[in-house]
């Protein structure tokens, strides 16, 4: 082999050599590269995850507070939830913490772990309430009834309302009752699927509206209540949801309390997440069996 041979095969060699550690550096750079991108996107990942979850527990904490209050107060005496709903509460005398300078709420605390750096708390207030929704300007109280369910509705002071419901298939049954008259009427539709099963002695037919202000649902009776105190609404058949509505006055008396639960999460003395709830708590009826007593000739021992 001659030199010049000799010198090319040498050059061959240091540039296959040069080629191959060329490759391998490609190869790590990229392997490298696959291997960052893959740890970032599970860092990202579990980064997301790990700041979920304490999102997740802190809104759980807080709806648990809001619901935790909004027990306590369902499970009050009338007398306290009036004197919270006209702003003169006394708030030690269920438990409660009272706001300085604020008469128109109450604060329950709840006790945590010495090592909870977190306080958790409720305000509670309370208003009444004579309806429960509105169209148009005319407002209404509705309430969903399962079959045989009673439910009393205050109407003291008016001289006519709407009853409706929303069921074709159900009946209607209302009790008025006032210091010393009670009244017991039923009311039906005609394309009820139960027709049949009813007499139309004693039955008077709704009629069919079109959903619009004054009518809330598609079945209504107008029925005169002048000196009446009470009425009283029971669904046979199946259960519907009813709704009264105010004619005459336009506005119903009160019926319940509403009450509002308002949940917090409190750290060095800052509130960091809130959460509220509202109920609405109707004033007590009594279960449909004690009806026999309205219509008794006699004391009921």
């Amino acid at each position: 082999m001659t030199t010049r041979e000799k010198s090319e095969t040498n050059m061959k060699g240091q540039f296959g050599k040069l080629n191959n550690n060329g490759q391998a550096l490609l190869f790590v750079l990229v392997a490298l590269t696959i291997a960052l991108s893959v740890g970032v996107a599970l860092s990202s990942r579990t980064l997301q995850l790990s700041s979920r979850a304490p999102r997740s527990d802190t809104s759980t904490r807080v709806f648990a507070a809001a619901e935790g209050g909004i027990d306590r107060l369902l499970d009050q005496p009338t007398r306290f939830l009036d004197r919270l709903s006209s702003k003169t509460p006394d708030c030690t005398e269920m438990g409660f913490t009272p706001i300085a300078g604020d008469s128109t709420r109450c604060i329950l605390n709840f006790t945590k772990a010495a090592s909870d750096e977190i306080e958790s708390r409720a305000v509670l207030s309370s208003q009444t309430f004579n309806h429960t929704g509105i169209i148009g300007s005319t407002s209404y109280y509705a309430v969903d009834l399962s079959p045989n369910q009673t439910k009393n509705i205050e109407i003291t002071g008016m001289s006519l309302i709407r009853l409706c419901w929303e069921n074709a298939n159900a009946a209607v049954e209302y009790i008025l009752y006032g210091p010393s008259v009670t009244e017991r009427n039923f009311l039906k539709t005609s394309v009820s699927a139960f027709i049949s099963n009813i007499s139309s002695t004693g039955f008077t037919d709704g009629t069919s509206e079109a959903v619009r202000e004054g009518y809330p649902l598609p079945y209504c009776h107008d029925i005169t209540v002048i000196g009446m105190t009470g009425l009283r609404v029971r669904t046979f058949f199946q259960g519907s949801r009813i709704a009264v509505v105010p004619v005459n006055p336009t506005s119903l008396p009160t019926q319940g309390y509403r009450l509002y639960s308002r949940g917090e999460l409190v750290q060095d003395g800052d509130i960091s997440t809130t959460k509220a709830i509202v109920v609405y708590r109707s004033f007590n009826t009594a279960p449909s069996f004690f009806d026999y007593a309205l219509f008794s000739n006699n004391d009921v021992p």
